[in-house]
Formats: C-alpha cells, sequence, structure tokens
C-alpha cells in the first residue's frame, strides 16, 4: 500500500471512518469498540500510522462506552488522543457509560477526569452525546464556544441540577432524557426536545428561543399526584414513551381503567406493568397496589388475531403475578378484571388462567356485566375482592339483603316441601347454581360481615336467612348490582 501517495490513502481513511452517533434515535447506542477504527487503522503498518496521524478528519467522531469504573482512565486516555489527532477539527464525542449498578461516590470521582477532558477542550468540541452518564459528566456551565448540538440521556435517580447552556453561544440542537434539569438556554437553538420537563417550565424557555422551529415534549403525565387511587387512559395513542417514569411513583393506584383505546395501546401498558422493572429491588413492581383493572371498549388494530388481547391478559397475569405460570403470590394476590365487552377465550387460555386460580390468585374476571362461570372452580365459593366491595353502594345492599329475605319468606314454604339436602337446594330450585355450594361459606365469610357493617344493618333472623341461601346466588346477586352502580 506504500505506492497510494499521501492524499488519497487519507481519503481512503476518511471514507471509511465511522460516522457520529445519530442524535436523533433515542435509541441508538455507540457501539463502544475497544479499538475504535482510527487505532486499528493505525496499527497496520508504520506508514499508515504515519497517515492516520495526519488526518485530523480521521478522528473527528469519537463514540466511547466505558463498562466499569476500572475503564475510566483508560477511556480518558483514548479521549485525549482524539483531541490532540483531531486538531482543529471540531470533534463529535458520544460517551456512554453501561454500567447498571448505582454510582457509587468513586464511580462520581472517577468521572471527573472525563469531564476535565471536556473542559480543556472545550473550544474544539462540536457535539457532545452524554449517555447514562454519572453526575460528573455534567458541567454546571457549558462554556463550549463552538457546541451546536448536546443530548443528555441520565439514571433517572439523579438530583435536579442547574445547567447552564448560556455561554453555548453556537448551540442549534439540544436534548434531554430523563435528566430534568433547572436550565438557562442561549436565545438561538433551532431545535429543542425536552422530553422529561413539564410543559409549564418549558413555556418560560421557548418564549427566550426567538429562533426555534421544533419543539419536543413527552410531558404525558408528568404532573401526576402522587396520591391517586384511579388512573383512566383515554386516547388513540398507540404507544407511550417514557410510561416507566410515570409509573414509577404511583404507588397507591388501586384502579386502572382504560376507556375507547386502541389495543395496541392497552398491550403496550399491560406489558410495562407485567414485568420487574427494578433490577436492584426483584420484590419491586409498578403499580404495586393494584386491585382492579377494567377495559371498557377496545379499538382493535392489530388484525389477524383476534385473540391478541385475551392471550396479552394471560401474559400479563401470569408475569406479574406467576411464576413459570403458577401463582407466587409475591406481588400481590388478588386482581378484579372487568371488560366492557365480550372476549374469544380459547381452551390454551382459560387454562392458563385457572392455573393460576387454582395456585391461589384471587381473580375475578366479569364479562359483559358477569362473571364468567369458567373461572370458577369447584372448591371454592364465588369471591367479590374487596374492590367491588368498596363499589357497592350501602343503599343497594340494603335493598338487596331486604329483597332476598321478602324472597325466602314468600318461597319458603314450597321450596321446604322439596327434598332439601342439610347442606343446600336441590338442582331443580332456580336459584341454585350448576355447582352447589355450601351455605356456611357465605354465613362465616368477612365480605358478608362486612356488607352487613357497612349498610348497619340488622334485620331480625338474618343468621337463618344466610344460612338458607346459596353462596353462589348472592354472588350473583353483588356482582350484578356492582355492573349496575
Amino acid at each position: 500500500m506504500r505506492v497510494l501517495p499521501v492524499e488519497a490513502l487519507s481519503l481512503i481513511f476518511q471514507h471509511i471512518a465511522p460516522p457520529f452517533a445519530e442524535t436523533t434515535s433515542p435509541t441508538r447506542r455507540p457501539t463502544g469498540k475497544d479499538h475504535p477504527p482510527p487505532l486499528i487503522i493505525a496499527s497496520v503498518c508504520s506508514y499508515w500510522r504515519k497517515v492516520a496521524r495526519s488526518t485530523p478528519q480521521l478522528w473527528k467522531n469519537a463514540s466511547i462506552q466505558i463498562r466499569n469504573i476500572h475503564d475510566i482512565h483508560p477511556k480518558d486516555s483514548l479521549l485525549h488522543l482524539y483531541f490532540a489527532h483531531a486538531r482543529n477539527v471540531g470533534l463529535s464525542v458520544s460517551l456512554y457509560y453501561s454500567q447498571a449498578s448505582p454510582m457509587t461516590p468513586a464511580i462520581q470521582t472517577s468521572a471527573l477526569h472525563v469531564a476535565n477532558c471536556l473542559y480543556m477542550h472545550s473550544e474544539n468540541l462540536s457535539r457532545l452525546r452524554l449517555i447514562a452518564s454519572p453526575l460528573a459528566w455534567f458541567p454546571v456551565n457549558f462554556e463550549f464556544p463552538v457546541l451546536e448540538e448536546l443530548h443528555i440521556t441520565s439514571h433517572s435517580d439523579h438530583p435536579v441540577i442547574e445547567v447552564d447552556l448560556s455561554g453555548a453561544v453556537s448551540l442549534s440542537f439540544l436534548r434531554l432524557e430523563t435528566l430534568r434539569p433547572k436550565l438557562k438556554l442561549p436565545p438561538h437553538p433551532t431545535r429543542l426536545f425536552l422530553e422529561p420537563i413539564p410543559l409549564h417550565e418549558c413555556i418560560p424557555l421557548l418564549l427566550g428561543c426567538r429562533n426555534l422551529i421544533e419543539f419536543r415534549s413527552a410531558d404525558f403525565f408528568s404532573r401526576l399526584s402522587k396520591n391517586i387511587r384511579t388512573l383512566e387512559f383515554r386516547t388513540n395513542m398507540q404507544t407511550f414513551r417514557r410510561l416507566d417514569d410515570i409509573f414509577r411513583h404511583l404507588n397507591l393506584v388501586r384502579r386502572l381503567v382504560f376507556d375507547s383505546c386502541s389495543d395496541t395501546a392497552v398491550h403496550f401498558i399491560l406489558h410495562t406493568l407485567r414485568g420487574k422493572p427494578f433490577p436492584l429491588e426483584p420484590d419491586r413492581v409498578y403499580l404495586p397496589a393494584l386491585e382492579e383493572l377494567e377495559i371498557k371498549a377496545v379499538d382493535s388494530h392489530l388484525l389477524g388475531n383476534p385473540t391478541t388481547m385475551e392471550v396479552g391478559l394471560a401474559d400479563f397475569l401470569e408475569n406479574r403475578y406467576g411464576k413459570e405460570g403458577r401463582f407466587s403470590g409475591q406481588h400481590g394476590t388478588g386482581l378484579c378484571i372487568i371488560l366492557g365487552q365480550q372476549f374469544d377465550w380459547t381452551p390454551e387460555v382459560k387454562g392458563r388462567l385457572r392455573r393460576l386460580v387454582a395456585g391461589g390468585l384471587q381473580l375475578s374476571l366479569i364479562e359483559d356485566s358477569e362473571e364468567v362461570d369458567w373461572l370458577k372452580l369447584l372448591t371454592r365459593a364465588p369471591t367479590v375482592g374487596p374492590v367491588n366491595l368498596s363499589r357497592i353502594a350501602v343503599t343497594t345492599v340494603k335493598t338487596t339483603l331486604y329483597t332476598i329475605q321478602q324472597n325466602l319468606e314468600e318461597t319458603q314454604g314450597t321450596t321446604r316441601a322439596k327434598s332439601m339436602p342439610a347442606h343446600g337446594y336441590t338442582q331443580s330450585h332456580p336459584w341454585t347454581s350448576t355447582s352447589t355450594p355450601s351455605y356456611n361459606v357465605l354465613a362465616s365469610s368477612p365480605l358478608l360481615s362486612t356488607l352487613i357493617a357497612r349498610a348497619s344493618i340488622r334485620p331480625q333472623g338474618l343468621t337463618s336467612l344466610v344460612d338458607q341461601l346459596p353462596s353462589y346466588f348472592v354472588a350473583k346477586l353483588l356482582d350484578a348490582q356492582l355492573a349496575a352502580d
């Protein structure tokens, strides 16, 4: 290759040099090779090394991945090498810190070496991208006169800091992800992507940017109170960005509702809720207090698979409440699912849900105002969970119990004339279900005691009345009243 003149070989090197990491893609990260292409080229022979070192364009894009604390000093030296060989050519730097462990004081201290390198060469830095970066990488005052683009993605546990960009007089593009600083901007940016910053905080910044042509914000429920109990989605959006940041702080939500949402959106949200999002805290899940999930109406967008929603619900339940398809009890013991329309439950999906119920999951599945019968087990009485109880009006309870008493008094004679076993009515009685559970289950249940206490009702002979009522019938009545309420 020595036959090629320096100019020709230099052009070839510039052609194969890696481009800078695309700043408009939030998911694309630098490759992070230990030996970037400029070093590989320079290691072929002394002639190539001489040409590589004399070609500043070859060194203008630096994508560096730092894997752990021991990797900081070598990569700091590599960054200095890029600045030295790039000379006066504006350098584009992408730094990606990939260690998943928490940012310890030792890591923050070591990271200062990288920040000092950026400060030393601030006059030659044209683009900067900081991915999952330690707090020490954030210069409080960006006195970078030629910096045109800045993209920062930080750890979500970083405290609120002040970032002054008024000294970055050439800045035209700014993108922030996760990091939510107190921000000062120069007057001339043309593109602002301030995704974690609430809109009310963005407005003063926008008023000062006279040349702005593009603005993006992901302020979706960013100001939700941590004390809310009910969260309802009514939207035609298909997906949601940074949804995990929204759910992360909602620890008291008991009721989640989807009203006129696309099935794609429901799938997206359930997929977010089903996993274990905290690697260092495996016992935590999003919305840990969730007791009721209601899907009022779904607009179908996933064509060609009519059972997609049913499979998605089964996946959600197995991943959130089970382990290897069996109920684990680790992240809650029960859930009430209310569906506003008929679903196409396949035998395979029914079997998956039955296994969870058999394992101990207290699952109530109400479809089109009626509890599905295929989920009930003969070994237990139908349940009305605590979330149902909270929605049953006191007057409804009174009316229901008195109606039962009246009906019982009217039919007591004819009913007792029939051959009634000691444990329940015969199959011919209109109140009797296909399976005949014990009346004592209802009489001794905390549910009935709580209902009576809430209604402040003490009808004469209530104990004997309850002993004569099939628990299936009462559960059906309460479910029907719940749907009406």
